[in-house]
């Protein structure tokens, strides 16, 4: 992989082709971004990556460059910033560390993002767990809508639930909501209310689930 000067400031400060050398230089040079590839001669990245996750206090961020797919759930357990499949588009690439300095500005030691690997023709898709506005059920898939984009996967909405709780609040048997992404409330007859989000959808929210429109009233 090579990064473009044009792309952004990096200062290349170490290359290592083994998991030990990674694990050696990270220790010797505390470098603030870390490519981390899985395919390793002496075993795979994610153990590499999870061997620092456990010194969170000194790890670097890191970004996943790879050619597997499927290991991106795995990846964002270790808070990889990104996940760039190869052969690497140079628009991708900058994104992801542009992402990495907006985190240095948050703060040193600033959580990454949650991040959720979503199939897309040719590969996959790093979406930002925040910018989601809601999900729907579609049987045993969801579509997750962020903004003006949707994506429909394999997925069923209890188990989306169960992995990115509390970020999303159930308002129906069938739809998931981000409060934050919530702009307006709408009553409607018999205990039943709509939930506007930045975009426009409208999100019902059932009466058995009601009690989530007391988290949006001021106190």
């Amino acid at each position: 992989m090579e990064i473009s000067p044009n792309l952004v400031q990096l200062s290349i400060v170490a290359l290592c082709a083994t998991g030990r050398r990674t694990i050696e230089s990270v220790e010797e040079l505390c470098p603030d971004l870390l490519f981390l590839d899985i395919n390793m001669p002496d075993g795979d990245g994610m153990a590499v990556a999870k061997a620092m996750y456990a010194n969170r206090a000194r790890a670097p961020r890191i970004i996943f460059t790879t050619a597997h797919a499927e290991h991106a759930a795995e990846a964002f357990e270790v808070e990889a910033v990104d996940y760039l499949l190869k052969p690497i588009q140079s628009d991708r690439l900058k994104r992801a560390i542009e992402r990495v300095l907006d985190l240095q500005k948050a703060g040193e030691h600033a959580p990454a993002p949650r991040m959720i690997a979503i199939p897309v023709l040719g590969g996959i898709e790093m979406l930002d767990a925040n910018s989601i506005e809601w999900i729907e059920a579609d049987g045993d898939y969801v579509r997750v809508h962020a903004g003006t984009r949707s994506f429909h996967f394999r997925k069923t909405l209890s188990a989306f639930a169960a992995d990115f709780q509390p970020l999303f609040r159930q308002t129906h048997r069938s739809y998931l909501v981000n409060l934050d992404q919530v702009v307006r409330l709408i009553p409607k007859p018999k205990g039943e209310a709509l939930l506007q989000t930045r975009s426009g959808g409208d999100i019902p929210v059932s009466r058995s689930h009601r009690h989530v429109i007391e988290d949006l009233m001021p106190e």
